[in-house]
């Protein structure tokens, strides 16, 4: 019987959120003392209730209070889950706030979540976004050759960002990453440096910068020497730093060291002052993304540019007609066209400035 009682007054609460007479989205919920109060059932079975409220998506925690996360406005929106890498990543965060802008002039709903470099959480977040129901998915890949045959299976349609899958036609919103690594590789020839290291992630395959720097180098005849290829983690260790000074101290020459955003940038830079190294007189440094941390360290660091809110409504755009039927040919791959941003990291004292290309997007089907 307190079952049945349980999934009864679970109903009529329902009905008094979406009505508005509990509050607004946000307002807190009463405890489950008080709804043992009000309604006149056990300590358990309050519980209870609100246990089937929150997976009902009426009630969210937060610390020790439930809140209420239903409002009218929201009723009747389409959801879209975005799924990103790390939203303590400056670029993610800012990447999510502008689709989160795009979500609202469509009247959509957002849901955001983070894989944090691991295969396992992205697979799950993704999961997560269906159970929810969501009409389609805006995803930041990190596996995306591990989790290709996953991603294939997903029942809703996918936009993806930054990364495409390799033997699949998806839509996709890209930055030409080989071009702008070879135009980084091109300022540094042409500022006289003759030793080249590379910073990037550890775990991530198919590295498109990577690749870019490598051919730009190549097509001057340099040959990027492996050791001179640091692997990364995406947090601060000991190694790290013990691994930089191996190849920061081991230079014959100035050394350009180009890194695969701007926040492994900063830590070369760290990595520079601790050990007594002149940036950019003995090794100058170049990131991707511009992040606001670019302009503000010291020296300034020359860094990618490309416009972060035209890839998030070109995203959107792209994913709001799939779900509407809306017919595009699947399979499309937009290219945004980035910018070096040269500044005093590779520059000296020099005066900061940029070598352009258009900040238009091109359409490629994905092959």
């Amino acid at each position: 019987m307190s079952g049945l009682k349980g999934e009864r007054i679970k109903e009529e609460l329902v009905k008094e959120i979406i009505s508005g007479t509990m509050g607004s989205s946000g307002t807190a919920f009463m405890t489950t003392r008080e709804l043992v109060v009000r309604k006149g059932v056990s300590l358990k079975t309050a519980h209870r209730i609100v246990g089937m409220l929150r997976d009902s998506g009426y009630l969210e925690l937060h610390g020790k209070r439930h809140y209420i996360k239903y409002s009218a406005e929201s009723a009747g929106k389409t959801l879209i889950g975005l799924l990103v890498t790390c939203l303590e990543n400056p670029f993610f965060s800012s990447l999510s706030r502008s689709i989160e802008e795009a979500a609202a002039t469509m009247n959509m709903e957002l849901v955001i979540a983070a894989s944090n470099y691991d295969l396992k959480s992205e697979r799950e977040k993704l999961e997560m976004f269906c159970r929810r129901g969501v009409s389609g998915i805006i995803i930041c890949p990190w596996g995306i050759e591990e989790n290709e045959a996953f991603y294939k299976e997903l029942p809703v349609p996918c936009v993806f960002i930054g990364r495409s899958l390799k033997n699949e036609k998806v839509d996709t919103v890209l930055v030409n990453d080989q071009l702008a690594a070879q135009k980084v590789a091109e300022h540094f020839i042409e500022y006289g440096f003759k030793d080249f290291a590379y910073v990037g992630p550890a775990g991530l395959s198919n590295d498109q910068r990577l690749l870019g720097f490598r051919n730009g180098l190549a097509n001057n005849s340099i040959i990027l020497q492996q050791k001179n290829i640091l692997h990364l983690e995406n947090t601060n260790s000991q190694h790290d730093l013990e691994f930089m000074t191996d190849v920061l101290g081991a230079r014959s020459e100035r050394l350009a060291v180009f890194c695969f955003h701007d926040l492994f940038a900063v830590r070369v830079l760290n990595s520079c002052s601790k050990l007594g190294i002149k940036v950019p007189d003995e090794v100058a440094i170049a990131g991707f993304d511009n992040l606001p941390i670019a302009s503000e360290v010291y020296p300034a660091l020359t860094s990618i540019s490309y416009p972060i809110r035209d890839m998030a409504r070109i995203a959107f755009e792209t994913l709001a007609a799939k779900i509407l039927s809306i017919g595009t040919a699947p399979g499309i791959a937009r290219y945004l066209e980035p910018e070096l941003i040269v500044r005093e990291s590779t520059k000296g004292g020099q005066s900061g400035g940029k070598t352009a290309f258009s900040q238009n997007y091109t359409m490629f089907y994905a092959s």
